[in-house]
């Protein structure tokens, strides 16, 4: 199975953001973190269906580490 890592944004007095550094252009934002993790999941089953060729690859947390952006 292949997972992508998802990053989690909160500012002060706005929800919650998610975001897969792997799969550019796919975010989810709620109110709570439950919620945008539901979002997030969803967001990204929905890019997927649509895609078109193959998909990113996704890196491991030690590449994204390294990832100097």
């Amino acid at each position: 199975m292949t997972h992508y890592i998802a990053l989690i944004h909160k500012e002060p007095e706005s929800g919650y953001g998610v975001s897969f550094p792997d799969v550019p252009g796919v975010v989810a934002v709620a109110d709570t973190l439950d919620d945008a993790l539901r979002e997030a999941g969803i967001a990204l089953g929905f890019a997927f269906e649509d895609w078109r060729g193959e998909r990113p690859t996704p890196r491991s947390l030690d590449a994204l580490r390294r990832d100097p952006v």
